[in-house]
């Protein structure tokens, strides 16, 4: 195949190593040095600087990379049109995104998509969720699950909403209640995630003027449920997150806060492929049995 090389390049890119990218590729560790070497001599650039360790990508070979990134992104859609026109679904879709997806919805989905699309392929990605749009953007994400972006060059399929709660020790006197409003809260030390990414939470946390309150802001929101459950304070999180670890802590409605949207995230500015519709449509369906039944 023609577009072979661009495969190479871009696993060597990717693991920075001519012997890993052989490993992956199924090649010698000569036949992957011999394609780099090619294609530098056929562009007139050099790729990489070769240091002792590892190969580091030249600002050259960086500003390339994307480029080749984008036609085996094409080469791929192309080969699913195809194969969609005439009747065949096939391909692959790289899914990412929230870990509770590879957890409690992406076992049924795929089972769903095999029994409907038995060629399409599911290869999950795990990756950090401010790590979704970047990685959805340079194309090596098709879809991912998550909160419904702010960004306009994403994306946005709603599937449910996702409420925030208070996170509270066993025994808490809040936790007795149906609802706890912030009010309520003014008294409390306040443990929220540090989550820079999530302008929607940001703008909420101004919006309730609870800030000056919070005395810990932590990226984990396992970290977060960890610290609520010994009483150092009440964690502030969305309740699809609160899936373990929680048999020492009680979770109870915000009253005052509207709840996150939560869906497919794909770039509004690439068509998806034929295999990414398959799962989006397949994804809809999933959920419509699933949180009707």
């Amino acid at each position: 195949m023609v577009l072979t090389k661009y495969e190479t390049f871009l696993e060597v890119v990717k693991t920075g190593s001519m012997s890993k990218a052989a490993y992956n590729l199924h090649q010698t560790v000569p036949g992957i040095s011999y394609g780099i070497t090619k294609l530098e001599e056929e562009w007139g650039i050099p790729l990489f600087i070769r240091n002792k360790n590892k190969l580091v990508l030249t600002e050259e070979g960086e500003e390339l990379a994307s480029y080749v990134s984008e036609v085996l992104e094409a080469q791929e859609r192309l080969e699913q049109a195809v194969l969609s026109i005439k009747g065949i679904e096939k391909g692959t879709v790289r899914v990412g995104g929230l870990r509770l997806a590879n957890q409690q919805w992406l076992p049924g989905i795929m089972t769903m998509m095999k029994e409907k699309y038995p060629n399409i392929n599911i290869k999950i990605v795990l990756n950090l969720y401010e790590e979704v749009k970047k990685d959805l953007m340079e194309g090596t994400l098709d879809v991912a699950f998550g909160a419904e972006p702010t960004s306009k060059m994403l994306g946005f399929d709603y599937l449910l909403d996702d409420p925030y709660v208070a996170v509270l020790k066993k025994g808490h006197p809040l936790a007795a209640l149906s609802q706890v409003t912030l009010d309520q809260l003014t008294k409390e030390t306040l443990i929220l995630p540090d989550w820079n990414y999530d302008k929607n939470l940001n703008a909420l946390i101004d919006k309730s003027r609870i800030r000056d309150q919070v005395d810990y802001f932590i990226k984990d929101a396992g970290t977060i449920v960890a610290m609520a459950s010994h009483g150092i304070g009440v964690g502030i999180l969305p309740r699809l997150i609160l899936t373990d670890n929680t048999k020492d802590v009680d979770f109870v409605p915000l009253k005052e806060w509207p709840v996150r949207k939560v869906g497919l995230v794909t770039s509004a500015l690439k068509k998806p492929s034929p295999a990414a519709k398959k799962f989006i449509q397949c994804t809809r369906e999933w959920f419509k049995i699933f949180f009707n039944s």
